[in-house]
């Protein structure tokens, strides 16, 4: 069977380009003592540019044209440049960085970057190439497989993102809390920068759940965590920490400030109920306990005990009302 029996018979996308003449770019600009490409390339998005008009496509597989969506080899030889967008140079930069740091040896570099069709559809598309051994010079017969993994990395980040979000209220769940809430703890520390931190509970919520029902309490919660996330901002923190238990980190924000927003919270709760039944109207008080980082607090462990405590002394005095830690 012929090369391109097999070229065209293979069952991936395939490409066949000539990039010898990067590979002479690249050469000149190690004798010129250049170091690190991506400063390099990010010095001057020029450089970017050139490098990709550097790059032949010689011959692309069925599979190639059908993936981004050519009609005939022709076009996708006249178009492949379209495929990186020219407000994307990024996409095309993570390509020639990872072709710089193969030097020499291109037998097996797989890269992951981002692609589009010639009608302009975004892709996520793994890239394995390698050099031809019958190449006549470096880089000149460079065989290209490309694999559109744009719905499985979907799946992934979906999964990530269930794996550290609560399911009922879309919030946080504990560990993920946890997790961002060190990150700001650090920076807060590295910049001496306000921090504060809530525990939120929902009082006598057991009530809710004996009265009238676990499906009347999740409803309750979800509507709850909707009236949590309304009142801060986007760069706060909020999660559900376990039961009718909620956390918010306020960044550069001090004690005041941070009573103001859960004041706001609990006048709207007061308003209205927080959720009703055929013959019921359920209004919600909460108990919030408050900590503001000190030169002392050392861990989110540390953090959250002393908003803790103050939460306990909210419930102790009566609840429905916050206590400062």
């Amino acid at each position: 069977m012929s090369d391109q029996a097999l070229f065209e018979l293979a069952p991936v996308t395939l490409s066949l380009a000539d990039y010898s003449a990067l590979w002479n770019t690249f050469q000149n600009w190690r004798a010129q003592g250049v170091r690190d490409i991506s400063e390099h390339f990010l010095a001057d998005h020029q450089r970017l540019r050139q490098c990709w008009q550097d790059v032949t496509l010689l011959r692309v597989n069925q599979r190639a044209l059908n993936m981004y969506g050519a009609t005939s080899q022709a076009e996708m030889i006249a178009r492949f440049r379209e495929t990186i967008q020219a407000d994307r140079l990024t996409d095309l930069l993570n390509w020639f960085v990872a072709l710089w740091d193969c030097h020499a040896d291109l037998q097996h570099l797989t890269c992951d970057t981002v692609r589009y069709s010639l009608q302009g559809k975004r892709m996520d598309v793994r890239l394995h190439a390698t050099v031809l051994p019958d190449s006549p010079a470096p880089w000149s017969r460079v065989l290209i497989s490309a694999e559109d993994i744009t719905s499985k990395l979907a799946i992934e980040r979906e999964n990530e993102r269930l794996a550290c979000v609560d399911h009922l209220t879309n919030l946080s769940n504990r560990r993920d809390f946890i997790t961002k809430a060190a990150t700001e703890l650090s920076r807060a520390q590295r910049y001496n920068a306000p921090l504060t931190v809530l525990m939120i509970d929902l009082d006598h919520f057991k009530n809710v759940n004996d009265c009238f029902g676990h499906h009347v309490g999740d409803r309750v919660l979800s509507a709850f965590a909707d009236k949590l996330r309304h009142c801060v901002r986007d760069v706060d923190l909020t999660g559900r920490l376990g039961g009718e238990e909620f956390a918010v980190l306020l960044p550069n924000t001090s004690a005041q400030e941070a009573t103001d927003v859960m004041n706001r919270l609990r006048a709207e709760l007061a308003e209205a109920p927080i959720a009703s039944t055929e013959q019921h109207s359920i209004f919600l008080t909460i108990s919030v306990g408050l900590a503001e980082l000190t030169p002392s607090i050392a861990s989110v462990e540390a953090f959250l005990s002393k908003a803790d405590s103050a939460l306990y002394a909210a419930k102790r005095n009566g609840r429905d009302r916050l206590c400062i830690g």
